[in-house]
């Protein structure tokens, strides 16, 4: 698929839906978002054996599963992290909109503690295209459209080419945002993969994954978001297209 490239997509160890991705090629290491808990340790010990820094960590919205493994990070100092690419709301926001319990809540001030204490380069990406070594980003959405109670509407959306292949990544897209993006970016939202937004409970039109028209789609998910009742109209378009899936409940999702 590749020739110096991979793309993986981690498998959660938490019983619980994640979006942990890492690209690399022999130049350019990028991480994408991380869970917490068992997650955030094993992805971080995977990045350590590389021995080498990471170029770019990216961070897509400021739920739990997407922010434990840098959090983690930040707070122990063992990897060298480069540049973080982010557009969260505030800590304020953040912890109004985060309807969980004490334990996640301080994952969520240690990572802003972690962002403010960070002596590295931060960016905040504007809605378009940027080079990160040896891979190209497009960004279509970089932060919230108008008002909303829902964290997931603060996820980035964004574009990777890899090589001669694209990866568009939804994080946890809705339906409106989804909807929003269709309108604005039509046929430039078509990718060779796509991930599956918020891990299959719901997000994503089944008109925006049609414009997609991916080859290759990836769930990160558990296989409790898979078979849920939201997820099965996007099997359905998925199914009739004849799309494969590649799951993360049933073990990390290696394209290379």
């Amino acid at each position: 698929m590749f020739n110096n490239s991979k793309l993986i997509m981690f498998k959660s160890i938490n019983p619980g839906n994640t979006l942990s991705m890492v690209i690399f090629d022999n130049d350019t290491l990028i991480v994408i978002d991380g869970n917490f808990g068992n997650d955030s340790i094993a992805l971080n010990k995977y990045l350590e054996s590389l021995h080498r820094p990471i170029d770019y960590w990216i961070i897509t919205h400021t739920h739990c599963d997407h922010i434990g493994s840098i959090t983690l990070a930040l707070e122990e100092k063992k990897l060298d992290i480069r540049n973080i690419v982010e557009n969260v709301p505030s800590r304020d926001i953040t912890l109004k909109l985060s309807d969980q319990g004490e334990y996640y809540l301080n994952i969520v001030n240690k990572f802003y503690d972690g962002i403010e204490s960070y002596k590295g380069n931060i960016i905040h990406p504007e809605l378009k295209e940027y080079t990160f070594g040896t891979f190209k980003f497009t960004f279509f959405k970089n932060g919230i459209y108008g008002t909303t109670n829902d964290l997931n509407d603060y996820s980035m959306v964004f574009k990777v080419k890899i090589e001669d292949k694209t990866c568009l990544v939804t994080s946890d897209l809705t339906t409106e945002g989804s909807n929003i993006l269709l309108k604005e970016y039509g046929d430039n939202l078509k990718s060779d993969f796509v991930t599956i937004s918020h891990h299959g409970f719901g997000g994503a039109s089944n008109e925006f994954y049609d414009r997609v028209s991916p080859s290759i789609a990836l769930w990160p998910c558990m296989e409790n978001g898979f078979n849920c009742e939201q997820a099965t109209r996007i099997k359905n378009l998925l199914n009739e297209k004849i799309i494969p899936s590649f799951k993360t409940f049933e073990g990390d999702i290696v394209l290379e």
